[in-house]
């Protein structure tokens, strides 16, 4: 598990940043302490590594959400992409 500290300094943001994804439904931390700390885990990462592609792709907030929300969603056998 990683603290929101540790995540924001890997991923060169700022705390801010992730308290904000939190917020929106962006990135919502796998577990949260008794005393109510923000803790990370792999899958966690790997979304917030997929938020910044797409952000460095210049895709705002409210597509990389719709975009990471869709590949979370199963698919039907009939349908296609």
């Amino acid at each position: 598990m990683t603290t929101i500290r540790q995540l924001a300094a890997e991923f060169g943001l700022t705390r801010s940043t992730l308290l904000y994804y939190d917020r929106i439904g962006l990135l919502r931390p796998d577990y949260r302490t008794s005393s109510g700390y923000r803790l990370y885990n792999a899958a966690d990462r790997a979304r917030l590594a997929a938020i910044c592609r797409y952000r460095m792709a210049g895709l705002p907030l409210a597509r990389i959400a719709t975009l990471l929300d869709d590949d979370r969603r199963p698919r039907s056998a009939g349908s296609s992409r």
